[in-house]
């Protein structure tokens, strides 16, 4: 459609089984999707199954499998690996897929630490910090660095990149992320579930305003977006489809969507403190049903194909140039969401 040839859509990859994992990457590069992404978990974020594989194994092999797809995590953080060593899945990353990487970074959330007694204080402050150290060691130099969480001593990756590093997109939600994304990203991925279309659109004019006072005009930063989905020939089937995945998202990104909850209760589910085990599992199987659909329905992409193009077309005209889709209604149904989102909506915008 003229005017929105710029407009790219990306592809969230199931957490299992692996061979899924595999080959609807291999389907999304056939049908149009312009890049793959894989969150970089633990735990898979699911009431019945926790399975999750290693993300910098599945790009290694989604770097053989596909082409042309960029590949994405969706996020790293620098809790559970050291910044050089990121530096090093990055790169290698990076020569696998004959230059198709996209970081994707953010401060991590409890999931991924707390089970696993892994310390994660100040992750705001050490994100900055680990960006830095990423880019200078991606240089390929040798660098000294002493900074307030990591000391570099002449210490160099090789064969480096060059000196073209890889482009780094930030997972921001709030203030602090966001002018952080201003100052040193090269891509933003905020929620849908945080940001409806005009919030997003405000948000990323305020955001590019932080980073002209900072980089001036000349660097670009990719304004992308993190979408669940649910898309189905009618509008129950979807919203059948979203109910329980869609309902675990907004009640972990932002559970004051459901004023029928206790403050104690948003507390405790939020993502900034929920861990996935039996007993929390076991809590949300109870809540999850009592809580209504109305925020779901406001927070993220749910029905027929026209009524998800609806949608989305407001966040494309909010700015958004990158949208990845998180496709929700489980493996059985994944194939079918890709059809239809291939042929309804990314054709729209060819």
């Amino acid at each position: 459609m003229t005017g929105y040839q710029d407009v790219r859509f990306g592809f969230k990859v199931p957490f299992y089984p692996i061979d899924l994992v595999l080959s609807s990457a291999v389907e999304v590069e056939r049908v149009g999707f312009s890049s793959v992404w894989t969150a970089d978990h633990m735990v898979g974020i699911s009431l019945d199954r926790r399975d999750c594989y290693s993300a910098w194994s599945i790009l290694s092999a989604l770097s053989m499998n596909t082409s042309k797809v960029l590949l994405g995590t969706s996020v790293s953080d620098p809790c559970r690996f050291h910044p050089a060593t990121m530096a090093q899945f990055a790169m290698t990353i990076e020569e696998l897929s004959s230059g198709r990487f996209i970081f994707g970074i953010g401060a991590g959330e409890a999931q991924n630490t707390m089970p696993y007694g892994i310390e994660c204080s100040k992750p705001l402050s050490k994100l900055g910090e680990a960006i830095e150290v990423i880019r200078l060691l991606l240089t390929g130099n040798e660098i000294s660095f002493s900074g307030r969480y990591y000391t570099l001593n002449k210490a160099s990756l090789k064969p480096g990149l060059s000196g073209r590093g890889v482009p780094i997109w930030l997972a921001a939600n709030s203030g602090r992320t966001i002018k952080l994304t201003a100052k040193s990203g090269d891509g933003w991925i905020p929620l849908g579930v945080v940001f409806d279309p005009e919030s997003y659109g405000s948000t990323l004019k305020k955001m590019l305003s932080i980073k002209r006072q900072f980089r001036g005009e000349e660097e670009k930063i990719e304004p992308s977006l993190f979408l669940h989905v649910a898309i189905a020939d009618e509008e129950k089937q979807a919203q059948k489809m979203a109910e329980v995945a869609g309902k675990l998202q907004v009640l972990g990104w932002l559970p004051e969507a459901f004023p029928e909850l206790s403050e104690g209760e948003r507390e405790r589910l939020n993502f900034s403190k929920l861990v996935f085990d039996d007993s929390t599992s076991k809590v949300l199987r109870e809540i999850i049903p009592k809580l209504s659909m109305e925020a779901v329905l406001k927070r993220t992409v749910v029905g027929s194909p026209s009524q998800c193009l609806e949608k989305i077309d407001r966040y494309v005209k909010a700015g958004a140039k990158h949208i990845i889709v998180s496709f929700m209604g489980g493996n059985d149904r994944l194939r079918e969401s890709i059809r239809f989102f291939s042929s309804e909506i990314i054709q729209y915008y060819r």
